[in-house]
């Protein structure tokens, strides 16, 4: 029985958070404005809703590690339950 890598395991359940996170440091930039007159004017409300779309990321990432701590996991007892029935 082969288990998956735990390292690659929590990298993958991860990347969705990264692809928003990078979404969301996109639209900080268009929602700052081309304008840098107008910067001080856009940069509060910009970063604000920077700021909680990045924090809204953490229960979606804690969701996807636990997931995957919990495969890795299962699959790491599983194999120890096996190797140890094969000796019994």
């Amino acid at each position: 029985m082969s288990t998956p890598d735990p390292v690659s395991t929590l990298e993958k359940a991860a990347i969705p958070t990264a692809i928003a996170v990078l979404q969301a440091l996109k639209q900080l930039k268009a929602d700052l404005g081309s304008d840098p007159a107008k910067i001080p004017l856009t940069a509060g409300p910009a970063l604000l809703k920077f700021t909680a779309t990045v924090e809204l990321q953490a229960p979606v990432l804690a969701t996807n590690e636990w997931t995957a701590v919990g495969s890795t996991f299962d699959s790491k007892v599983d194999g120890w339950i096996a190797s140890l029935q094969a000796k019994a």
